[in-house]
């Protein structure tokens, strides 16, 4: 196995998150000149200087009103570009990959991903946070924006995936070889700066140390993506609902079900430590069995 040296394991360790930025960035800039060339005609343009003005406004208010679709481009084609480096990854670094699905740390990955959600939401909500930084607000609403089915698509599926191959598929394990403390805070850090906002960034960031805590414990991104998508699947549902006493219900019945989640993945059976080809055992049981149940 190649060895790489403390600055080339730093930059492979970082590089996906630019490539991330990039990427997004990139691609919401060509669809955003795509539609705005595709619709000069139709744009009444006269000539004068006023028109760069005219198109600049154009391309801007199509941004932001098809911002979440355009998120959603930029997502696939992040997807794409990491599916493929996270299976290498994943092949040349074992120790956090490879886990057999258990339904129960699933159900229990759900569970408290919904908890640390309702207890995110109501810290915002008390703290009075987003009075200082308003941007939030425009995180949210870019989100909550567009159909109820692009958000679902977007940022209810697709993001989580992409992100947690990224975050805990390839950056982590590019880690496995140092403290575990310090590859989940390499990642959660990297994982708040993507948001690009300091309180989505913040939450992000804990939530991500959950993530990575998932994703070493039973050595498989599944859970990490089992429980993003609970955790954004969480806050898109729960943004249509208007009723009040709905929302009082759903909160009570959450917390019991969080300690019970929380509980579960604690006493959840881990699997076998990795052991490498090179270092187990002629004979006797295999030490690499990745099953993990209650």
């Amino acid at each position: 196995m190649k060895v790489f040296g403390i600055q080339q394991r730093i930059w492979r360790a970082i590089y996906p998150t630019l490539v991330y930025i990039l990427m997004s960035t990139a691609i919401s800039l060509i669809i955003v000149v795509i539609h705005t060339v595709t619709n000069l005609d139709s744009m009444q343009l006269t000539g004068d200087v006023n028109d760069i003005e005219r198109i600049v406004e154009v391309a801007m208010a199509y941004m932001t009103e098809n911002a979440l679709l355009v998120s959603l481009y930029g997502y696939i084609a992040a997807l794409a570009v990491f599916i493929p480096i996270w299976i290498k990854t994943k092949a040349r670094y074992p120790r956090w990959n490879g886990g057999r699905l258990s339904l129960p740390v699933a159900l229990c990955a759900v569970g408290a991903a919904i908890g640390f959600n309702m207890l995110f939401s109501v810290i915002i909500t008390f703290t009075g946070v987003t009075e200082l930084f308003p941007s939030y607000d425009l995180v949210v609403d870019v989100v909550t924006g567009g159909s109820l089915v692009i958000q679902i698509i977007a940022v209810g599926l697709i993001a989580p995936v992409a992100e947690e191959l990224c975050f805990r598929g390839i950056t982590m394990n590019r880690m496995s070889d140092t403290k575990i403390w310090l590859a989940l805070s390499v990642q959660a850090v990297l994982f708040g700066i993507l948001h690009m906002n300091i309180v989505q960034g913040a939450y992000a960031a804990l939530l991500g140390v959950f993530l990575g805590f998932l994703t070493i414990r039973y050595r498989s991104v599944i859970y990490a993506i089992i429980a993003h998508i609970a955790f954004n699947m969480y806050s898109i549902i729960i943004s249509t609902v208007e009723s009040e006493l709905v929302l009082t219900i759903v909160s009570i019945v959450i917390i019991p079900v969080t300690v019970v989640s929380i509980i579960g993945l604690i006493r959840c059976k881990r699997p076998e430590p990795y052991t490498s080809p090179e270092t187990a055992p002629a004979v006797g049981p295999r030490l690499n069995d990745t099953r993990a149940g209650m």
